[in-house]
């Protein structure tokens, strides 16, 4: 069994885990969110529920008020659109909730899309904004990451929030959400 030692045990020559800051993600809980969600991809199981099972834990472990996956058939049109509490019937409902010029983009350019007010971004319309529930009082920040079967976007993983710190936290769950569109891939594949 492998001991790590505690604070008090450790000799004074060995430095202090890194620990983030209080606000700041920590490596530790993205690792394991990784690794969670990758658990969850491999069970066997409705592509549907599994996927709301990943925005569920998602949620968990990044700063969140939605989260969607949407994926393409070869036409570009959304074949299949999930969100955290997927059930049965509720495809439409999460359809009418996705951001269309931005997610055009995403697949167009097969870039990620980080904003941080989509209010003052052009990649968003007026019906976009109003489905994200941006106004120039109300803020919120958006990413969005492609999901690729080898070199082919077959879908979308996007989030929105409201903005509560730095920008670098946005990079930061870019990336993030990069790696989890990744594995998505791989299970879609």
């Amino acid at each position: 069994m492998l001991h790590i030692p505690s604070s008090s045990e450790r000799p004074a020559s060995q430095p202090e885990p890194e620990r983030a800051p209080p606000g700041e993600p920590s490596h530790e809980s993205a690792l394991a969110g990784i690794y969670e969600i990758s658990k969850i991809l491999n069970a066997p199981g409705r592509l549907e529920v599994t996927l709301a099972n990943v925005l569920g834990l998602l949620q968990s472990f990044v700063q969140m008020r939605h989260g969607l996956v949407s994926l393409f058939n070869d036409d570009g049109v959304p074949e299949l659109t999930v969100g955290a509490g997927w059930s049965e019937g509720t495809d439409e409902r999460y359809r009418t909730c996705v951001p269309q010029k931005a997610i055009h983009e995403i697949v167009a350019t097969g870039r990620s899309l980080m904003v941080e007010n989509v209010a003052a971004e052009t990649a968003f319309s007026a019906a976009d904004r109003e489905v994200l529930g941006a106004s120039d009082s109300i803020p919120v920040a958006f990413i969005g990451v492609p999901i690729r079967v080898d070199s082919t976007v077959v879908g979308t993983l996007t989030i929105d929030r409201i903005p509560e710190g730095s920008s670098s936290l946005l990079e930061y769950d870019a990336r993030l959400l990069a790696m989890v569109a990744n594995v998505i891939g791989q299970t879609i594949k």
